[in-house]
């Protein structure tokens, strides 16, 4: 069953700032992230909504090659 879950809650879980939200979402931003996951649109207006399956699946995404830097740092070192 898909949870959504709101920007708050997004923000809160993924442990950003609501000015890292908005640099991360938008296109021309240097800090732009282009998988990052896409609001729900429910017609509720200006409340966003997110699939919890699409972040939690952003998070293995970008800690699996967090972790990859990682390991590949250290058999350079």
């Amino acid at each position: 069953m898909i949870k959504l879950i709101s920007k708050k809650q997004l923000m809160d879980q993924l442990g950003i700032s609501s000015t890292v939200y908005y640099s991360v979402t938008k296109p021309d931003s240097p800090d732009y992230i282009p998988d990052f996951p896409k609001p729900v649109n429910l017609f509720t207006g200006k409340k966003l909504r997110f699939n919890s399956v699409e972040v939690e699946q952003f998070i293995m995404r970008h800690s699996n090659s967090a972790n990859d830097d990682n390991t590949n740092q250290q058999k350079a070192g």
